[in-house]
Order: C-alpha cells, then structure tokens, then sequence
C-alpha cells in the first residue's frame, strides 16, 4: 500500500503532467508572437519572482548555510532545465506543432531509464527494450506521418528529443537538492537563476514590441507562467522529492489526453489518423514501461 505522503506525489506528478501539456500549447501561442527567448527568459523571470514572494510573504526564509553546501546542484539543475533544455524546446515549438509536441515529450521515461543505466543505477531489462522499439517507431510516424523526410517539422522534434535528454538527467540531479531545501525554493531558484542567464540575449535579441506586457502573447506568458512555471513545475518538484523520478516521468502520458483536445479546439490543431494512432502507441508504451516498473519493484520488495 502507499504512504500518504507517496500518494500524494502520485497526485503532484499527474496533475504537472496535465498542467505541463497544456501549457505546452500555450507556451506555442506566446512564442509565434514574442519569439523563443523572450518567452524562455520572461517566463523564468517572472515565474520566479511571483514564487519569491509568495515564500517570503508566508514566511518561508531560505537557509543560506544549506544553499550554500547545495549550490553546485541547484546551477546543475538550471543549466540542464531551465536554460539548455528549456532553449531546446522553447525553439522546438518554434518549429513543429505543439499537439505533436506534447506526445513527444513522452520518450522522457526511457530517457530517466538511459541515464540511470549510463550512471550505474540500474539496468534495462529485455520487456523494456521491447517497449522501446514500439515506442520509437511510434515516435518516428508520428514526427513524419509516414513520409520519408526531414523538413523544419522533424527538425523541431529532434530539438524536443535533445531538450528530454537534458530534463531526464535533470530527475536525477534534482531529486537530492528538492529533498534538502524544498521544492517551492528549488523551483523558484532555478528559475531565477534561469532568468539571470538568459535575459540580457532576450532583451539584445528581441522582435520589437516583444516586451510590451500588455500584447496577447503576454496575455498567453503570463498564462503559462501561472500554469506551468508555478504550479506544473511546483508540482514536479514535490513529485521527484517523494517518490522514483522514473514514476514521476512515465506518468507524464496522462498530459496529452487532456491538452490534445484543447489544442485542438482553441488553436485549430491536429494530428491525421495514422498520427493520432501513433500518439496511442507513444502513451500506451510510457504507461506500460510505469507497470513494468512497479512489478520489479514489488517483486524486489517482497
């Protein structure tokens, strides 16, 4: 049976994954109108200084002996996060749908599974190799629809491929430093520390009257920043602290379910049949590799 406190990351993780594809869809809408960067940027900023001031309004003080001993992780975890991997998706979107994008983002599980593999944590057993290959087949029709091609669409999804193989190491360098100083601090500080970096190229490089906060695609920003930044990635934040960065990542297929029909219903997208097949066979396989590891699990705890 699982702990209350397990239970609730289950919870925590679900409802990020949720939370993370809608406002993957969003995030698409701001970049056509701002650009990549000023969304990367403005939304690690603003993200950051709303969380802020939330924690030190409720009191919530960090502890500067503990970010010290912790800051080699925190910098880690905002290199590969919150600048190299967010600059990957962020021009990903820019290039390929964000109703194809969402369903990508699901290879995320094998890549938790690789990492840990390549570190010495743990190995891939013959029913997940399996899964694999079905998954990336799927993942290959659905990038091309069956056509033998590389246009500016794949080319988006390869930058999604190389933004997970940043976050999916991220699990592993997270879960340590979310258990010392909190996931609230954790996120709001990789975030800040996000923005610090990328702002000055944001402002040098922006289109004119990309700072304009009061346009639709801040109207979009700030909708992403309140759904993802605080909340979405809070919520991951807490699920990597208390229970398998492994669980926490294959849960993430549940996200499509609900933003593919709200990307297709607000923003006029969608997937053809042998697409939308393919996105089936990408989730079924995510939610099966969680399975498969939960039965090890149970087996090794017996």
């Amino acid at each position: 049976m699982p702990t209350n406190t397990s239970a609730k990351g289950l919870y925590a993780a679900i409802f990020s994954s949720l939370l993370s594809s809608l406002g993957i869809v969003i995030q698409a809408e701001a970049i056509k109108l701002l650009g990549p960067l000023t969304v990367c940027a403005g939304a690690s900023l603003f993200g950051s200084l709303i969380l802020l001031t939330l924690l030190f309004l409720r009191g919530e003080y960090p502890d500067l002996a503990l970010l010290r001993r912790h800051l080699a992780s925190l910098i880690s975890l905002t290199i590969l996060r919150g600048v190299v991997g967010a600059l990957l998706f962020v021009y990903a979107l820019s290039l390929t749908p964000s109703i194809k994008a969402m369903f990508f983002t699901k290879a995320e599980p094998y890549l938790v599974i690789f990492w840990s593999w390549l570190l010495g944590r743990g190995g891939i057993a013959r029913r997940e190799g399996v899964l694999l290959v079905l998954h990336i087949a799927a993942a290959v029709v659905l990038s091309t629809s069956g056509r033998l091609s590389f246009e500016r669409a794949q080319l988006g999804d390869l930058l999604i491929l190389l933004a997970l193989a940043c976050s999916s190491l991220s699990y592993i360098v997270g879960k340590s430093v979310t258990q010392a100083i909190g996931a609230k601090l954790t996120n709001a500080l990789t975030q800040l520390f996000s923005a610090v970096l990328l702002l000055p190229a944001a402002i040098y490089l922006a289109p004119p009257g990309a700072w304009n906060f009061v346009s639709l695609g801040w109207a979009y920003l700030w909708l992403q920043v309140l759904m993802f930044n605080i909340i979405a990635l809070t919520l991951w934040f807490y699920a990597i602290k208390t229970i398998d960065g492994w669980i926490v990542s294959a849960l993430r297929a549940v996200g499509p379910l609900a933003a593919a029909p709200f990307a297709w219903y607000l923003f006029d997208q969608s997937l053809t049949p042998l697409q939308l097949a393919a996105g089936g066979v990408v989730l079924a396989t995510s939610a099966a590799i969680a399975r498969q590891h939960i039965i090890s699990k149970a087996k090794v705890t017996l």
